[in-house]
């Protein structure tokens, strides 16, 4: 079953609100701060689809962008920067991706946004370096949930932050 072929249904909307509302309360935890916690931000969303279903409704690419534009002012005075991932390992949906993600150029310059084209096990291994001495927000959806094994399980919650 392919998600983004068609509207999002009322369990994944609520999914994605649920997020979003999470999002929008971790964020300023660490980019709002005087002194920063991090020496650096990161978002992960390593299971990104296209960004948004067939009837344009955000996903969880455009939620992250969305919300990075709701603490702009923090982004320009920040004194912590901030990464977004996004890994999307199907071309069509990766390329829609990025897309997608050009329309949310307003806070280009403010935070670097990369894009990966792996499977989740290389994208999490390329990507892994740079969780250490950082906030990290690594978002997992029950697609992502398949490719979660102890190993992994282990290794993330060993980070700090």
């Amino acid at each position: 079953m392919d998600l983004h072929a068609k509207e999002f249904d009322s369990g994944t909307k609520i999914k994605l609100q649920l997020f979003s509302d999470y999002l929008m309360k971790w964020l300023p935890v660490f980019i709002a701060g005087r002194q920063p916690s991090a020496k650096r931000t990161n978002i992960f969303d390593l299971f990104a689809g296209p960004g948004k279903d067939t009837k344009g409704e955000p996903g969880s690419p455009l939620i992250i962008m969305e919300a990075l534009e709701k603490y702009r002012s923090h982004l320009v005075n920040g004194h912590t920067p901030v990464h977004v991932f996004f890994n999307e390992k199907k071309r069509r949906k990766f390329e829609a991706l990025v897309e997608n993600i050009k329309g949310c150029g307003s806070i280009n310059g403010l935070v670097d946004v990369r894009f990966l084209n792996e499977e989740f096990q290389k994208a999490l291994e390329l990507l892994s370096p740079l969780m250490n001495d950082s906030a990290n927000l690594i978002f997992l959806d029950q697609y992502g949930i398949k490719a979660f094994d102890e190993h992994i399980f282990k290794q993330l919650i060993s980070l700090k932050r």
